[in-house]
């Protein structure tokens, strides 16, 4: 998004987006190049964002790797860029500086998922950032609350206009920084979401799911695939490569099965639609011929998919290598056993298709269902890693073709910390935490889930006056609430 203008109406006075094309005004070109830059930075246009006969804004430098400091911070979320301070700082959830209230309404927290609450918007934020990185993306923040106070300022004066009689209005432009409002927007954006066994991580999966789905130019491919679906691949091929060969064809295939799974729900989504849509039609006939090819099934849902593809893959190495162990393979080998597309086509494809959609969203869930903390093996890890590095690859060669395409791999805390303490990325990967340690948020969902079945007038009751009606008031001498809110805390659906 490069920076925007909002004018107003000559006739009417509504306000509407306005961005100049190029080559508009064309007479005026020489001296906007020496005017002073419509970004307020003072400098000659020409030598800050006129470009090429059109405003361009240069982005602004945000400096979150060379800060001066080498060290992590494990609260930090910006922690695997190996330069944060050892002292931990609070970030708003939303830029302060948006709100014209010292009191704010929120709604949809795990502790206010179906009603609002007021709170002070020093309630709204968390410990999640470094002292350095939080000081480093202020300038994000104030680009962000500048945008807001533009789009507030437009609409007031859009307000009084429409309460006055048809006019020939002035024209009135407002400017806003595009690329730092995309920025704080998605400041907090991580790829990678962690949480203990019980804290919740399945029902964030659902939630962004269907939030994300709401919007319906994005795309969003869920898969939850099960440990037992990789079990035969694991155990009649991955044991029996070297480690070189395992880790290759592991990220080969999960790189082949994100693509494959991106194509069908392209397909899935526009089934219908393509047909009366010029603009995707021929898109979608191209992408449909190159995704069905003979011996692939593409019937059936994800789970029978990746059951399908690892059996065939595990069938086709026993024939071409055997029982043998410690098999190494070439690039040519793995391409042959694994890929029945063409994969550089599939994916050019994938990438002019994605042209008109808005973003998708790769939700990565249960794939360590069955795992125990002890029994994790290295086999284990390196499925997990290689998911990993398989998704950022993606994103990063759909990011260089200006498509916007996400990863995210949902899984526990403690399978989490097991796997990446034995890999040499340990603490490189952004992630989100998603852990109770407030025993205070843990009791209004308590009282939450305790008047849900109330009628509308008694869902205000305060916690200490319901409590007793399902509970004893002390236990060996402590409160019964504290003692279960206590205990419950490294996996809150114990007590929920």
């Amino acid at each position: 998004m490069a920076s925007g203008s909002f004018r107003l109406c000559r006739s009417c006075g509504v306000g509407t987006p306005a961005i100049l094309p190029k080559g508009l005004h064309m007479g005026e070109a020489k001296r906007k190049r020496k005017q002073p830059c419509i970004c307020g930075s003072t400098r000659p246009a020409e030598q800050c964002c006129w470009y090429e006969g059109q405003w361009k804004k240069v982005p602004s430098q945000v400096e979150i790797v060379s800060t001066g400091f080498n060290g992590l911070h494990e609260r930090c979320y910006l922690r695997g860029l190996n330069s944060c301070t050892d002292k931990i700082s609070r970030e708003h959830i939303v830029s302060a500086g948006v709100f014209t209230d010292p009191m704010v309404r929120v709604k949809g927290f795990d502790w206010c998922l179906n009603e609002e609450k007021e709170i002070g918007l020093t309630g709204l934020a968390r410990k999640v950032l470094c002292k350095k990185h939080n000081s480093e993306l202020s300038k994000v923040d104030d680009g962000g609350i500048a945008a807001v106070k533009t789009f507030r300022r437009e609409r007031e004066l859009t307000k009084v206009r429409e309460k006055i009689s048809p006019r020939r209005w002035s024209i009135v432009d407002f400017r806003i920084d595009g690329l730092l409002l995309e920025r704080w927007l998605a400041k907090t954006l991580v790829n990678l979401a962690v949480g203990r066994k019980g804290s919740g991580k399945t029902a964030l999966f659902i939630q962004l799911r269907d939030k994300i789905r709401s919007d319906k130019r994005n795309v969003v491919v869920d898969l939850r695939p099960e440990g037992y679906q990789l079990i035969k691949l694991k155990e009649d091929m991955l044991a029996r490569l070297s480690e070189g060969s395992r880790q290759h064809l592991i990220t080969a295939f999960w790189e082949y099965l994100i693509l494959l799974e991106v194509a069908y729900k392209l397909l899935e989504k526009d089934q219908y639609t393509y047909k009366h849509n010029h603009a995707t039609r021929e898109l979608y006939l191209e992408l449909k011929a190159t995704y069905k090819v003979e011996d692939f099934s593409a019937e059936g849902d994800f789970s029978e998919r990746l059951a399908l593809l690892s059996l065939r893959i595990s069938d086709d190495y026993r024939t071409r290598y055997g029982a043998g162990t410690n098999q190494r393979l070439t690039t040519d080998q793995v391409t042959e056993l694994l890929y029945r597309h063409d994969l550089a086509k599939l994916r050019g494809q994938i990438t002019s298709y994605l042209e008109r959609k808005a973003a998708v969203w790769i939700l990565f869930d249960n794939l360590d269902k069955g795992w125990s903390t002890q029994g994790v093996d290295e086999i284990d890890a390196t499925v997990l890693r290689c998911l990993i590095d398989a998704g950022r690859k993606i994103e990063r060669e759909m990011r260089r073709a200006g498509r916007s395409l996400h990863c995210i791999v949902f899984v526990r805390n403690d399978v989490y910390e097991h796997i990446m303490s034995r890999s040499a990325d340990y603490g490189k990967e952004m992630r989100a935490v998603l852990d109770w340690t407030e025993p205070d948020l843990l009791r209004e969902m308590l009282r939450l889930r305790l008047v849900s079945a109330l009628d509308a007038k008694a869902r205000d009751i305060p916690f200490e006056q319901i409590w007793p009606t399902f509970c004893v008031s002390h236990y060996h001498g402590e409160e019964s609430a504290d003692y279960l809110i206590e205990r419950s805390l490294m996996r809150p659906r114990n007590v929920l």
